[in-house]
């Protein structure tokens, strides 16, 4: 009966916006016009972006295991049972479809997201790319990767400097983190190969995350920083000159978008 009238068993779907945003259409136009230019021109293009803690432990974790007997977790999952915490920031390599997951055990600042990317393309992206002189990067405005926090583009122009490239930086309005790649084409895939048995250790937690895989081919690269990071870090006193010599702001929307550039000495 109250199916004829309509009714049937629905689940919520995330679709009411916290908030109006300004520029916020605008600025999803300006991604797309800047993807598909990186695309077109051979520009990489990553997506970043930090995934919420992660207790390490034995806590329950939702989703199943196969196994013969019944498995058994603690039955509160209180922090200070924990046998410490990671924070998880990841790189989408847009073009490659391959993740670069770095497992932090200290705090998500801006220094620690740029040491992560500075990790990989060091690593494994300079390899990859070895003719770039400029690369764009995807992501939040907020957190670690705040759009308006003066100590991130501190950050990034030291990142600039060590990697001896230009760095295009493109973030979401505010509220619209949902709709970074990394979060659905990385984040999620990772999310499910941490389901069911809980995180051990911080080994344990780098050995499945790499175990990822999906149908489209995503495989991720997973590594440890074991690096103390300072919160509340001041801004240095000759960040003004630099910040007018090295940041290039859009002329359309120059909140969400810049060119940190790379200095040669």
């Amino acid at each position: 009966m109250k199916e004829k009238r309509g009714f049937r068993n629905r689940s919520f779907a995330k679709a009411l916006t916290l908030k109006d945003v300004k520029d916020r259409n605008a600025q999803f136009e300006k991604i797309k016009k800047i993807t598909e230019c990186c695309m077109a021109n051979n520009i990489p293009l990553f997506s970043m972006d930090v995934k919420k803690k992660e207790m390490i432990g034995n806590f329950k974790r939702a989703g199943q295991v196969s196994c013969t007997g019944q498995p058994k977790a603690l039955d509160h999952d209180f922090l200070t049972l924990a046998n410490g915490t990671i924070v998880p920031h990841g790189i989408l390599d847009l073009q490659m479809n391959t993740g670069y997951l770095t497992l932090g055990t200290s705090h998500d600042t801006a220094e620690f997201s740029c040491d992560c990317f500075a990790m990989a393309w060091e690593n494994h992206l300079q390899w990859i790319y070895p003719n770039a002189e400029t690369i764009g990067i995807l992501c939040d405005g907020g957190g670690s990767n705040s759009s308006s926090h003066h100590i991130v583009k501190q950050e990034l122009m030291k990142l600039a400097q060590t990697l001896g490239i230009n760095i295009m930086m493109i973030h979401y309005p505010p509220y619209c983190s949902k709709y970074n790649p990394i979060e659905h084409l990385m984040f999620g895939p990772l999310t499910r190969s941490w389901s069911g048995a809980p995180l051990l250790s911080v080994e344990n937690a780098r050995q499945r995350a790499e175990m990822t895989k999906t149908k489209k081919g995503l495989s991720i690269i997973a590594t440890l920083n074991q690096r103390t990071y300072e919160t509340k870090r001041p801004i240095e006193e000759s960040y003004e000159s630099k910040r007018n010599r090295l940041v290039v702001f859009d002329d359309e929307l120059p909140k969400w978008n810049y060119l940190i550039k790379y200095e040669s000495a």
